[in-house]
């Protein structure tokens, strides 16, 4: 059977979108969505210093965070196995840990219990400084309006991330492609450190001004 030009279109359509929100599904959790964080105030910093689990910042990499990187979902928070990442320096101190939720409704649910967790520790008018701002995402021929929302924690030096994204009004064309449902409805938790963060970002500067520095002491000697 031959297929027409249109139909070959729809076919491929169908085929290709499974595929492309497979890929999305995956990446979509550790994506910017470009919210600047917002002063560090009062309320908005705990008592003591933010750790998930046992797992913080400013530390060497701990043998439990290594195998939670190497080995997926054998790490859990919050009651389920998470797929975590993190960033360091030459010297192995961490600069920020990520993991993925499994939707925007586990994120609302972890700030709840966050914030409940931080008054009891000491900081008694504790409130998670909440951003957020609207957007659309494009599928095939349909668009779909989401609500980006970053949720905000401070302590002496980190910055706690809960950030969640859910769509505006309910879409049955979730049912019908269930890998649509991380690209319009996920959540993920990030732990940094701002400073770290700046110095990571110096040795991946000097990294690159050495590598180019090489490659024209080498261009000058090819002569």
């Amino acid at each position: 059977m031959t297929l027409k030009r249109n139909q070959y279109r729809s076919v491929s359509k169908v085929i290709r979108a499974p595929i492309v929100l497979t890929f999305l599904a995956v990446t979509a959790w550790s994506e910017s969505n470009n919210i600047a964080p917002p002063p560090k105030s009062q309320q908005t910093t705990v008592a003591g210093k933010i750790a998930l689990k046992s797992l913080s910042t400013g530390l060497i990499a701990s043998d439990e965070l290594r195998a939670a990187k190497s080995e997926p979902l054998t790490w859990t928070y919050f009651g389920k196995p998470r797929i975590i990442e993190y960033d360091e320096l030459l010297d192995k101190t961490v600069v920020e840990i990520k993991f993925s939720l499994e939707d925007s409704w586990e994120g609302y649910k972890l700030r709840e219990e966050l914030e409940t967790k931080f008054k009891k520790d000491g900081a008694t008018n504790f409130k998670f400084h909440c951003v957020s701002t609207g957007g659309s995402v494009d599928f095939s021929d349909k668009r779909f309006k989401i609500t980006d929302e970053n949720c905000y924690a401070f302590d002496d030096k980190q910055t706690l991330v809960i950030s969640r994204r859910w769509p505006q009004y309910e879409e049955p064309l979730v049912k019908q492609f269930p890998n649509l449902k991380p690209l319009i409805d996920h959540g993920s938790v990030t732990l940094y450190d701002q400073s770290l963060r700046k110095a990571k970002s110096d040795e991946e500067t000097n990294s690159l001004l050495k590598k180019i520095e090489n490659q024209d002491d080498n261009a000058k000697k090819d002569m």
